[in-house]
């Protein structure tokens, strides 16, 4: 495993919240269903929806850090 499901689910309601609202809802809907993956005791698509739910978190962080950025100097979008 890629890491923990649980700790990925919080990650992306954490990124859902403060950083990018629509990559944050996919990012906690695989962080789930990677989740019901592991229980269910697939452990291939546990490790695929976790990388998919990885990957969502980091753009999510640098689409809210690059609209932070532009919000705090003047050039909203």
């Amino acid at each position: 495993m890629n890491g923990s499901p649980l700790a990925t689910l919080l990650v992306s309601i954490f990124v859902m919240v403060f950083c990018c609202q629509p990559v944050g809802v996919v990012s906690t809907v695989f962080a789930a269903m990677a989740m019901g993956a592991e229980n269910a005791g697939d452990i291939t698509l546990a490790n695929r929806h976790l990388s998919t739910a990885h990957t969502l978190n980091v753009i999510a962080v640098v689409l809210g850090i690059i609209f932070l950025t532009c919000l705090f100097f003047g050039m909203a979008v």
